[in-house]
């Protein structure tokens, strides 16, 4: 399977997937639409938009388009924000209605915020967000098993 750079995999009601597609299907399963997004090797107009992963490279995965208006328009206020790029952005995004929710995700120990991260929250605030907007994920194995 493509890692998509050495990922690690998790097991997800017996399947394998990368810790974001969990809490994709998480935000899915609780009735909310989302997206993965991921802003490595994306054009400049916008992160890729996943919703599942394929054994093909990162060029080649299939990337779904937000058909919600004003969610696509918050992203793009929230790059303008942030000097116009998606740089930062955050793992996932959740929305249900009109509530939505920026969730970053990092592995017990393994992971760290990068500095545009930060970034990103500012401009999501500037744009008219609220703290309750944005979710740490941190996640690690279970070493009892």
């Amino acid at each position: 399977m493509n890692h998509f750079g050495h990922k690690p995999l998790i097991d997800f009601g017996g399947l394998p997937v990368f810790a974001e597609l969990c809490v994709y299907e998480l935000f899915r399963l609780s009735g909310w639409e989302a997206r993965w997004l991921e802003t490595y090797g994306a054009p400049a107009a916008g992160p890729y938009l996943f919703t599942n992963w394929l054994d093909v490279p990162l060029k080649q995965q299939q990337h779904q388009p937000l058909r919600v208006a004003w969610v696509a328009e918050l992203l793009e206020v929230i790059a303008a924000y942030n000097k116009g790029r998606y740089g930062g952005c955050w793992d996932v995004i959740g929305w249900h209605g009109k509530t939505i929710v920026f969730a970053e995700l990092k592995r017990r120990k393994k992971d760290r915020l990068q500095t545009t991260q930060p970034l990103w929250l500012e401009a999501g605030l500037r744009a008219g967000l609220q703290p309750e907007n944005f979710l740490f994920v941190e996640w690690d194995f279970d070493s009892s098993i």
